[in-house]
C-alpha cells in the first residue's frame, strides 16, 4: 500500500512540474534584472558651473542631451559611474533648461532635467550718489 501512495505522489509532482514549467515562448512576460538609477534634477549657477551626477546601474547605458551649451563626460558606460556635467556661462538673460536622457538595458529611459540660472552682469554705477557721508549724518533733526 505504501508503494501505491508513493507512485501517486510522484505522478502528481510530475504533473505540477510540467504544468508550471512554461513553454519558454516569447509570449510570456520577461522580468528584467537590469536596474538603472540617476541623480535627480540639477540646478546650476549661470557663471559656467561644473558638477557631477551618478549613474547607478548593473547594465550598459548611454546618455543623450538636447542642448549644445552643456557637456557630459562620459556619454556611455557600464555599471555605476560618476558623470561630469559642465555648463557654459549663461549670458542669455534668462534661465535655461536641458534634459539628459539615460537609456540602460531593457529599461525605460531615465531623464535628468538641468536648470541653469541666468548670470546677471554687474555694471559699475556711472552716477555715484551725491551725498557724501559726513559728521552731520549722526545728528537728530531739531
Amino acid at each position: 500500500m505504501m508503494k501505491g501512495n508513493n507512485s501517486i505522489v510522484f505522478c502528481m509532482l510530475m504533473v505540477l512540474l510540467v504544468a508550471c514549467g512554461g513553454s519558454g515562448s516569447d509570449d510570456e512576460p520577461q522580468i528584467s534584472k537590469d536596474f538603472l538609477s540617476v541623480t535627480p534634477n540639477l540646478e546650476l549657477l549661470g557663471d559656467g558651473q561644473t558638477t557631477e551626477i551618478t549613474v547607478s546601474a548593473n547594465c550598459s547605458w548611454t546618455i543623450s542631451k538636447d542642448v549644445d551649451w552643456l557637456t557630459v563626460s562620459p556619454m556611455s558606460g557600464t555599471n555605476t559611474q560618476t558623470i561630469t556635467v559642465s555648463a557654459m556661462k549663461n549670458t542669455t538673460g534668462s534661465d535655461r533648461k536641458a534634459v539628459l536622457s539615460i537609456k540602460g538595458g531593457s529599461l525605460p529611459v531615465r531623464m535628468v532635467t538641468i536648470t541653469q540660472f541666468s548670470i546677471t552682469e554687474q555694471q559699475p554705477s556711472d552716477n555715484p550718489t551725491s551725498h557724501e557721508p559726513g559728521a552731520d549724518d549722526n545728528q537728530l533733526p531739531s
